[in-house]
């Protein structure tokens, strides 16, 4: 990565954010139960109280572990006067978690392009434009 002009820090920071892309990936959600009931609550879900990857990954980003399971588990919707937080069930909160990772992911990317672009072409007499696309990574 050094050869591409990227310095310790940032090869560092790149590095705990593929981590905690994979932490993120491996959260997993539960169906919850009503309180004081055995009957399942369809609205809503749930992670492990102690879920290691949320903790990891809320270390390696400096966010605190309790917001982004709130986040996870909780949407947002605003009303004309009111912020109201809805509980996202399985399915959605699966969704939300993936279509973070492939964010998280996508930004990453752009951020290295743009760094390694003007690095790797410092020196020569004429500007190159490199595409390189691959589906399956956006």
């Amino acid at each position: 990565m050094q050869a591409l002009g990227l310095d310790p820090k940032q090869i560092s920071d790149i590095l705990k954010i593929l981590s905690s892309i994979l932490d993120l990936g491996n959260i997993k959600f539960a169906n919850k139960y009503k309180k004081d009931k055995e009957e399942l609550d369809l609205e809503g879900c749930d992670t492990y109280l102690d879920d290691l990857h949320l903790r990891v990954m809320g270390e390696l980003l400096l966010i605190k572990a309790d917001e982004l399971r709130k986040w996870l588990l909780m949407r947002q919707i605003e009303s004309a006067h009111e912020l109201v937080l809805i509980p996202n069930n399985k399915e959605t909160a699966v969704a939300v978690r993936d279509a973070s990772a492939k964010h998280i992911y996508a930004k990453l990317f752009q951020y290295i392009v743009t760094v390694i672009n003007p690095n790797r072409y410092r020196n020569e007499k004429y500007l190159k434009i490199e595409y390189l696309r691959i589906s399956s990574f956006i």
